[in-house]
């Protein structure tokens, strides 16, 4: 139960933290001419891994296609002239 409470909040957990990474990105990056290029950069480096871990972790838990089972076993079973299926 606790686990499935934590998936349901952890894309929340997950953009709260890297907001606040991004906020220290620009508050403490560098001083000089490339300020703009470190915020700039920090930040969306944050942001695309922050979509990428997103949509892993959505598919995973809302996949689009249902896996099925491949070693299941037939119904008939396996008869002694048909060798068993390599996977």
């Amino acid at each position: 139960m606790v686990l499935i409470s934590f998936c349901r909040w952890s894309i929340f957990v997950g953009l709260f933290i890297v907001v606040a990474a991004s906020v220290a990105a620009y508050i403490f990056a560098p001083k000089g001419e490339n300020q703009t290029i470190w915020r700039s950069s920090l930040i969306l480096a944050f942001a695309a891994c922050y979509i990428m871990w997103a949509l892993t972790l959505l598919a995973q838990l809302h996949p689009l296609i249902v896996p099925r089972r491949t070693d299941a076993r037939p119904e008939g079973g396996f008869s002694s002239s048909q060798p068993a299926a390599a996977f």
